[in-house]
């Protein structure tokens, strides 16, 4: 659990054993991915100018086997390709999350030089505590759309995870938050964003004031809109990865937001009393170009 003193030089309790349990590529550095103090300004990328089955619901909305983080008998991250329906979370090649390191700018021609275009709205979600995170699921994914190079993807839910899965320049930041997206053709668009300690976020109080217990639904937000807690200028790293639970399903699009929201230590001493350590260990990024998104 966070230290309730959480201070700008606080340690994540649950930093090391993520990491030591995730496998990453020769060129990241294992003692590199240590630095859990969170920044206050967004980090400076290098740059460069070229070119599903049983039981329980998944933090996506997927039915899958028993799985978890360790805890209470389930499959810890490192067993959960073990089940063949999961078989992509050890077999796969392009999963999530990532530490990203390096951002390519590219071309305007490029086929991957992305728009984005965010036309969201207050709207009703249903919070339902699933056992892995809290999940708030909207009940008109109409009312709330994102453009990805013109093609509509639907916000369905918005979950967390402490502490951050994805890091930047091996920075782990206290708090994720994942808003997820489907477009009509069931291609799925994962807005990421980092929350770092600071002030307190009037927006994320809305969403923590009234948290169910495991198990328990029914409970409403009501006419939230999510732009609240999106940074309001911020570059975006694109990439193509995976679900970050079972079945870590791949071809998914991650849209993270470089700049960081910020949230009180209180604020996130309350997200991490009801979930901590539910974040997968950094995968390998292999081939693949994290571009960035203007």
């Amino acid at each position: 659990m966070f230290n309730r003193n959480l201070t700008n030089n606080f340690k994540i309790n649950t930093l090391n054993k993520a990491l030591m349990t995730g496998a990453l590529a020769s060129t990241m550095a294992l003692a590199g991915c240590q630095n859990t103090k969170p920044v206050t300004h967004p980090v400076d990328l290098k740059v460069t100018s070229h070119p599903v089955a049983n039981q329980h619901n998944d933090d996506h909305g997927h039915k899958q086997a028993r799985w978890g983080y360790g805890a209470e008998d389930r499959l810890s991250p490192e067993d959960w390709g073990d089940l063949e329906v999961n078989k992509l979370c050890s077999a796969g090649i392009e999963q999530s999350p990532i530490n990203i390191v390096k951002a390519t700018q590219p071309a305007a021609t490029s086929d991957h030089a992305l728009t984005l275009i965010d036309q969201y709205n207050a709207d009703d979600f249903e919070v339902v505590n699933n056992g892995h995170t809290i999940v708030f699921t909207a009940k008109n994914p109409k009312a709330n759309v994102l453009k990805v190079n013109g093609e509509p993807y639907e916000l369905l839910q918005f979950h967390y995870h402490v502490p951050s899965e994805h890091t930047v320049m091996s920075t782990q930041y206290p708090l994720e938050i994942h808003f997820v997206h489907k477009s009509l053709d069931n291609q799925l668009a994962v807005v990421g964003v980092l929350v770092n300690a600071g002030k307190s976020n009037t927006h994320l109080q809305r969403v923590i004031s009234d948290l169910p217990k495991k198990g328990k639904s029914g409970l409403t937000l009501l006419q939230f809109n999510v732009k609240d807690l999106m940074p309001k200028d911020s570059k975006t790293l694109a990439y193509d990865g995976s679900l970050t639970t079972p079945p870590c399903s791949e071809r998914v699009q991650w849209l993270l937001k470089q700049t960081p929201i910020a949230a009180s230590s209180s604020q996130l001493n309350r997200l991490a009393e009801m979930y901590e350590g539910n974040n997968r260990p950094l995968q390998q990024q292999g081939e693949r170009t994290v571009y960035y998104v203007d």
